[in-house]
């Protein structure tokens, strides 16, 4: 590979990287002021996190890790516990799988 090739691939991850940040900044906006009830707030992350994994297929536990409990805990300051109580002890990544 030449330099301009490293530098073309360089370019495009810090554009999907920007992405990224925008998407996760939009959704918590979202989740603070716009969303009108927990079933709304948790198809929104599902639909985030959708759109994550198309900019970054191979990155769903990244996902899982870092940006879902900071999606989770802006829902649960705004309207406490969403879920029913049987589904509240389970891990949210198998609540929020992708194509769920």
């Amino acid at each position: 590979m030449n330099a301009s090739m490293h530098e073309d691939a360089r370019q495009r991850e810090e554009a999907r990287l920007w992405g990224l940040r925008l998407l996760i900044d939009s959704a918590c906006y979202r989740l603070r002021a716009d969303v009108a009830s927990p079933h709304d707030a948790i198809d929104l992350i599902v639909a985030t996190k959708t759109k994550a994994l198309k900019l970054f297929p191979d990155k769903e536990p990244q996902f899982d890790l870092i940006y879902l409990p900071r999606l989770l805990r802006l829902v649960r300051e705004r309207w406490g516990n969403p879920l029913p109580a049987a589904e509240a002890s389970k891990p949210a990544t198998l609540l929020l799988r992708h194509g769920k």
